[in-house]
């Protein structure tokens, strides 16, 4: 017995048809029309590599449930960032030679990461930087890149447990 193929058709058929309604449900949460576009290509990607059967019948809840998932992992993501600018803010010295030890310490491990980042492959190297350090989400990178995201989520993974081994072996 063969699994059915998915249907591409109506995956975009049903995007299509529901785009306006999720756009306005993620304008309404995120308050930002960029963000609530990009977390809307992402709901679209996502059903494109899915590899579970999508029913029609269901397509429309599907939609706004991934939407959804995607909308509260990128506040997470940005709850855990704020957290931790407002820790390295809170902890940052006011003096003069405290703050000199703390931007030689931040240099070095900027150095260290620097180290194991020309170290890695090529593509790991690339995906590593391009979510790192220049904020792209994994998903707008395999969909430049054309692979999957998954793909793009374990080289950033590797790439993000070299840098703390690294890290780790000279005592931060």
């Amino acid at each position: 017995m063969s699994t059915p193929a998915i249907n591409y058709e109506h995956i975009a058929e049903a995007f299509e048809a529901h785009r306006e309604d999720l756009m306005r449900y993620l304008v309404a949460r995120t308050h930002d029309i960029c963000d609530a576009e990009d977390i809307l290509q992402d709901t679209f990607l996502n059903l494109l590599e899915s590899e579970t059967i999508l029913l029609p019948a269901t397509m429309r809840q599907l939609l706004f449930r991934v939407a959804t998932n995607l909308f509260i992992d990128r506040a997470r993501r940005r709850q855990k960032q704020n957290e931790i600018y407002s820790y390295l803010y809170d902890m940052a010295p006011r003096g003069g030679e405290l703050a000199t030890e703390h931007v030689v310490l931040a240099h070095e491990v900027k150095e260290i990461e620097s180290n194991v980042i020309n170290m890695m492959a090529p593509k790991r190297q690339m995906i590593y930087i391009r979510i790192q350090h220049d904020g792209e989400s994994p998903a707008s990178v395999a969909a430049d890149l054309g692979i999957a995201e998954k793909t793009v989520n374990s080289h950033l993974f590797f790439g993000r447990r070299e840098v703390r081994t690294a890290l780790r072996a000279v005592g931060f």
